[in-house]
């Protein structure tokens, strides 16, 4: 079957298990078709926002890769679609409008089909492969706010993944059959998941680990004092404002990891020395922080706010792990790094 003519189909048979609440911000409704032979995919995709925030226009990025076979936009607003190289090379921007006269929500409906577009070969950060998935919006996969930083709720539908695919996901994860489920109810930045046969899961409190191999010493390691951190900041903050925490340890060579509020991603890299403190105990502490600390926008100066919080609460973890002279050491590296990094 053609993948436009199963998009439609899926789209209308999972029409009645939409959200029924209406979003009050931006939001997205994906169906989606995984090829994992093809290291591609197929989705149609519809943008909603207040028309008062597209008076101007919001701009949307998308790989330039995928082939868009359809662009349309709600009453009274319009939605255009052309190439860009900015902010870098390789993308096209999609443009939703609302005259002046326009109320309510608008929103623009694009389905559109192409290989996934990485860097860095099979051991790309992203990858849809037969065993393994691997999505954020390092790949521009879905039309992304210019800006990368605005909130967003969705509600997406993924084919192509077989029931003995495991899906981790900051998210709502769902399956019926051949079919996954991930919602988004509160607004956050990104989707973002992984996907592969080799994974297993192991649930520790707030903590949703997953690895190939959950009794490698990294990944023991990573159970172990991602929990005890979970533990600690809920005493010290309150509940985890993203329910729960995902870890995932990817099987690749590449060292490259990154984190999203709830959700953090590293590489298995073997295990790391013994006096290796910030890599055994801080580092996943201060990712995993990022669920109370993600507020400010990465795009500008007050970013700050925001690395430095979760380093220093990271620090005081360390400390109640492994000691005051631990987290002394590290901090009067922080503090040489200061000295030279100019005014905020």
């Amino acid at each position: 079957m053609r993948a436009a003519a199963f998009i439609g189909l899926l789209t209308a048979a999972l029409a009645a298990g939409a959200a029924s609440a209406g979003p009050t911000g931006l939001d997205y409704r994906i169906t989606m078709k995984l090829e994992p032979e093809h290291g591609a995919l197929a989705a149609e995709v519809t943008i909603s926002e207040p028309a008062d925030e597209a008076r101007n226009g919001t701009v949307f990025l998308l790989a330039k890769g995928y082939v868009v076979s359809k662009l349309t936009a709600s009453k009274g607003a319009s939605a255009t679609v052309e190439p860009t190289n900015k902010p870098f090379p390789g993308l096209q921007a999609i443009t939703l409008t609302a005259p002046p006269g326009v109320k309510g929500r608008v929103s623009a409906t694009l389905s559109y089909a192409g290989p996934l577009a990485v860097t860095g070969g099979d051991d790309g950060v992203n990858a849809i492969q037969p065993d393994r998935v691997e999505l954020s919006a390092d790949a521009v996969w879905y039309p992304i706010e210019v800006g990368f930083s605005t909130r967003f709720t969705f509600d997406a539908r993924v084919a192509g993944l077989t029931p003995a695919f495991v899906v981790a996901s900051p998210d709502r994860v769902s399956r019926d059959g051949e079919v996954v489920s991930i919602r988004r109810l509160e607004p956050s930045q990104d989707i973002a998941f992984s996907a592969s046969p080799s994974l297993k899961e192991a649930v520790r409190g707030d903590l949703r680990f997953y690895a190939a191999d959950l009794s490698s010493e990294n990944a023991r390691n990573y159970q172990l004092y991602g929990e005890r951190a979970l533990t600690y900041f809920v005493r010290w903050f309150g509940p985890l404002p993203t329910g729960k925490a995902v870890v995932v340890v990817e099987h690749r060579k590449n060292g490259t990891g990154y984190s999203r509020p709830g959700y953090l991603v590293v590489a298995d890299v073997g295990t790391l020395a013994a006096d290796n403190v910030w890599g055994r105990v801080g580092y996943v502490a201060h990712e995993l922080s990022h669920s109370w600390w993600s507020n400010a926008e990465f795009t500008t100066e007050d970013y700050w706010l925001v690395e430095s919080t979760a380093e220093y609460v990271a620090l005081r973890f360390l400390a109640t792990e492994l000691g005051q002279p631990a987290a002394d050491t590290l901090f009067e590296g922080q503090k040489k790094r200061a000295e030279r990094g100019g005014p905020i």
